[in-house]
Formats: C-alpha cells, sequence, structure tokens
C-alpha cells in the first residue's frame, strides 16, 4: 500500500489502513501470521530493494492494497503474479477495477473507513486470506494467476555470489529500467484517454452489436463495465471482434465508454429499425 499521502485523500488515510491490516491478520487464529510491509527485513541491514523482492518471493501470503493505483504498489503486484504465489487484492470503494487482473476477486472497503463498514471489511479479508492460504497448501496446482495463460513456468530464484558494487550496479540498472517502462506505460494511457470518445469507438458494428444487446434485454443497459467484463457474452464479442481490439484487450475504462457509446447509440436509433 502508498504509505505516502496521495491526491484525493487525508494525509493519515494509508496509514490508518495499515493499522486496520495489522489488526485483521493478528486476530487470524488459525494460522501464525506476523503481519509486516514488504519492504521489512529481518533486524539485518540490508538494501531496501533486495527486501522487497525476496519478502514478496518468500512470504507465504501478501495483501496488496491497490487504493490509489500507486506505481510502487502496482509494480510489487505484478511481482507476486509473475512469481504465482498466494495473494489478497484489495481496494477502496473509490478506485475502480483494473481490467487486466479483474479474474482475481477483490475484497472492498469503504474510502471514508467508516468503522462499521470496517468491521465487515475485516471479517471479509480474515475469510479471504485463511481460504487463500489454505488452498494453496492443498493444492499442488495452485495458482492465482497465471493459470488464466498457457506455457508459462515460473522458475526459483536463483543464487549468485557477487560483489557489493556491482550488485548496486545492477539493481540500479534494473530499477530505472522498470522505471522508464512504467513511465512510458502511464504517458501511452494519457494519449490514449485523451483521445475523443468517437474516434476511439465510432459507430462500429461492435457498437450496434451491443447497442443491439442492450435492446434485445440481452444485457442490462445500464450494466457496469465490471459485470460485462466477466459475462459470457463479452468473452464471445472479444472474440469476434478481437482484430478490433488492441493486443493487450480492453481495460475498464474503455469497456465503460464502450457501453457509453453503445447507449447513446441505441437513444440516437429509437424509432429506427438497426
Amino acid at each position: 500500500m502508498p504509505l505516502a499521502p496521495m491526491l484525493g485523500y487525508p494525509n493519515e488515510q494509508f496509514l490508518d489502513v495499515k493499522t486496520i491490516l495489522i489488526d485483521t491478520i493478528k486476530d487470524i487464529v488459525e494460522h501464525d501470521f506476523i503481519p509486516r510491509m514488504v519492504s521489512e527485513s529481518a533486524g539485518e541491514i540490508d538494501i531496501i530493494h533486495n527486501s522487497i523482492v525476496n519478502n514478496i518471493y518468500d512470504d507465504p501470503i501478501v495483501v496488496v492494497d491497490i487504493s490509489g493505483r500507486n506505481g510502487n504498489v502496482m509494480l510489487e503486484l505484478g511481482l507476486r503474479l509473475a512469481f504465482d504465489k498466494p495473494v489478497v487484492i484489495i481496494k477502496d470503494n473509490k478506485t475502480d477495477y483494473m481490467f487486466d487482473i479483474s479474474m482475481i476477486e477483490h475484497v472492498t472497503y469503504p474510502a471514508d473507513l467508516r468503522h462499521t463498514e470496517i468491521l465487515k471489511f475485516q471479517e471479509l479479508l480474515k475469510e479471504k486470506i485463511i481460504k487463500t492460504y489454505e488452498k494453496s497448501l492443498k493444492d499442488t496446482d495452485y495458482s492465482p494467476f497465471l493459470k488464466n495463460f498457457k506455457h508459462i513456468t515460473v522458475k526459483t530464484i536463483g543464487e549468485e555470489t557477487i560483489g557489493q558494487s556491482e550488485a548496486l550496479s545492477r539493481m540500479d540498472d534494473k530499477i530505472d529500467m522498470i522505471f522508464k517502462r512504467v513511465n512510458n506505460m502511464y504517458s501511452s494511457m494519457d494519449i490514449e484517454y485523451s483521445q475523443p470518445l468517437n474516434k476511439r469507438f465510432p459507430k462500429n458494428r461492435m457498437v450496434k452489436d451491443i447497442a443491439k444487446l442492450m435492446e434485445n434485454q440481452k444485457i442490462p443497459v445500464d450494466i457496469e463495465p465490471e459485470d460485462f467484463i466477466k459475462s459470457s457474452i463479452f468473452k464471445q464479442i472479444e472474440f469476434v471482434y478481437s482484430k478490433e481490439m488492441p493486443s493487450r484487450g480492453l481495460n475498464r475504462f474503455e469497456v465503460n465508454e464502450l457501453l457509453e457509446s453503445a447507449r447513446n447509440f441505441m437513444e440516437s436509433q429509437k424509432g429506427v429499425i438497426f
């Protein structure tokens, strides 16, 4: 989770969330979990990035709060998913779902941290942590993320003895490369989202087909993007219009705009057979 203040949140927001998570995890009596941040080491003097990567790999289960979509948090989540190890994703109710990880169930908490709602969230989170962890122990083929893809095998982290200066140099190069990629990703997203709606989703066959599905009550007119993404109809549309979609698929924001385009088209065609 982001511990530094974030735009749109009170300064102490995520420190309060951290306390809530620590209390929740300590309250799990079925397993002897010790809550800590992934940046924490076992007491030895360590390089912080080394601690983060190794803790993300070694810890039996990791809870990731993607509220506000902090870049560092998303990077850490990406590492855990790449390692294909038990993870529980949480977010506040003001943060939208991300298309790329929508197949993983999220546990949501109120952004205003209302006490009664937080108590409900804590119970749901405890249940989710226990079930996820126990499933990972019992299921030899357990895979929270990579099972959705084919021909991917996760290798263990190897060991290599090198000098301190070389280790620091390698780490600086890797971190620099990662941050450049993240910055490039967000830059491309900014460009893409700045395009007008009618340029990204003109009144093409895909929009018309979705409008017809709404008209014929195959899908609700006011269906939420998250529900549409999870539906079998969306998978059919992805297959039929695969050439018209970006290779990465459509994210939640794009699906929302696609649905809005279909609604607008349906509204404009009232009384017209299409």
